[in-house]
């Protein structure tokens, strides 16, 4: 058994998905995983597909497994509360989830900080500053913490920050308000990659009687909870940097006010826009900040009022059998395999969009070489195609390269950039004046 079996223990959260927890233990049990050797605790959250059978056959077959179930589904943030402050014994903990992707390169740097005792090790390189460091720890597994700083107090606001979605945000924040040691590693590659496949709307009340949750939950979104979770950071000085910040690190965004129309659009076509809701951000915001923030409102109500809200909808729901009915996708696809007949094409986009065109559709009339996406960062596998990240398009010298992602503007920017020279254009049909989110 490892030194580092001493340090550091895994606790794998889960719950119904059982073929994404497979492909997890899949990846865990790899014979170049650094982690294979050490105590894991599955903490199942009270599971009624046969995610359990999954557990005890990867039990049987490995040792270091420890299943844990819960009598009662305890809500997915319920879960994580229970794996990062109940549970651990050592020293460090670091808390998995069930539909990730796993990347072992340079997980010997993320070792040697383990034994330097970091309060938060970042399992990817990010920028050394609050913004960045706030916002990344949404992400679970992006963080390996030291659990002598699991306090009383921050068990009861990750308790309290359930509502928000990110209970884990308080063990996060009670590292910045200390000023306690974080490593960030020089790493190219992301060690923990957020899996493609599993995000619709209700994921986080899955498994709820959703008549009998209060509202203000059922349409709690990322945003919305992120800005809950700022009242966690005691600095005003800091909360503005990290609202300033949020756009570009979160949507690659120019400015505050392209940040605030883009969330403002999304809250009222997918979830139901409360006051409440509208003024957990407004009560967050500095002078200026709200200034922007009414500016935003005006703006995004004229582009809600005049422009096409059917592709925004689908893009966020992922119900998209109704606008591929409404915009005649098949006969498009046709269209778009009759002009780029015998030209080679990369698809760009590995998301739910794409999920749901692949889902719905035979591509097998396109010349797909490769399907790029940014998530990649070294050759992969998607849909029986190689999976590649945009920085490796030029490597199969495509005539054209197809978006099948919820806005192209960005990936535009990003082949340019790149010296993508090859023609583009959207695989999915889009109506006129069709409202971008």
């Amino acid at each position: 058994m490892s030194l580092l079996n001493d340090y550091l223990e895994i606790i794998l959260i889960t719950y119904n998905r059982a073929d994404d927890l497979r492909r997890t233990f899949e990846q865990i049990f790899s014979e170049n995983s650094p982690i294979k050797h050490l105590d894991i605790k599955v903490l199942d959250n009270c599971s009624d597909d046969n995610t359990p059978e999954v557990i005890k056959e990867y039990a049987h077959r490995h040792k270091n497994i420890v299943h844990i179930k819960n009598k009662i589904n305890i809500g997915g943030n319920g879960n994580i509360v229970k794996a990062l402050c109940e549970l651990p014994l050592k020293k460090y903990v670091w808390v998995l989830c069930d539909d990730d992707i796993f990347n072992w390169d340079g997980f010997c740097e993320i070792e040697k900080a383990i034994y330097n005792d970091y309060d938060i090790i970042f399992t990817r390189n990010i920028e050394n500053n609050v913004a960045d460091i706030f916002y990344r720890a949404t992400f679970l597994p992006n963080c390996i913490y030291r659990c002598e700083n699991i306090t009383s107090q921050v068990y009861q606001n990750a308790l309290d920050n359930i509502k928000n979605l990110f209970p884990h945000l308080a063990l996060s924040a009670y590292c910045i308000n200390n000023n306690k040691k974080i490593f960030i590693p020089s790493l190219k590659t992301h060690i923990v990659e957020i899996g493609p496949y599993n995000y619709t709307p209700d994921t986080y009340v899955r498994g709820l009687d959703l008549l009998g949750t209060p509202e203000s939950r059922r349409n709690m979104y990322f945003t919305i909870g992120f800005f809950n979770s700022l009242e966690l950071i005691c600095e005003r000085r800091k909360r503005v940097q990290i609202i300033n910040e949020l756009g570009r690190l979160r949507h690659c965004q120019k400015n505050l006010l392209e940040f605030f129309v883009r969330e403002i659009k999304l809250a009222t076509v997918v979830f139901k826009p409360t006051f409440l809701n509208f003024y957990s951000v407004y009560a967050t915001l500095c002078a200026w900040q709200r200034a922007v923030f009414f500016f935003a409102i005006l703006l995004s109500l004229f582009e809600l009022l005049l422009k096409d809200k059917s592709f925004a909808k689908a893009s966020a729901t992922c119900d998209w059998g109704e606008y591929f009915k409404s915009v005649k996708q098949g006969k498009y696809l046709k269209k778009l395999a009759k002009k780029y007949k015998d030209k080679k094409i990369v698809l760009y986009g590995a998301g739910l969009v794409s999920c749901a065109l692949f889902d719905n559709f035979d591509l097998s009339e396109f010349n797909i070489l490769a399907v790029a996406d940014k998530r990649y960062y070294k050759k992969s596998e998607y849909c029986g195609y190689d999976a590649v990240s945009p920085a490796d398009i030029l490597k199969y010298k495509p005539d054209v390269v197809l978006f099948a992602i919820y806005n192209d503007a960005p990936a535009r920017e990003a082949l340019k950039d790149l010296g993508v020279s090859a023609k583009t254009e959207n695989i999915i049909k889009k109506k006129f004046l069709t409202l971008k989110i």
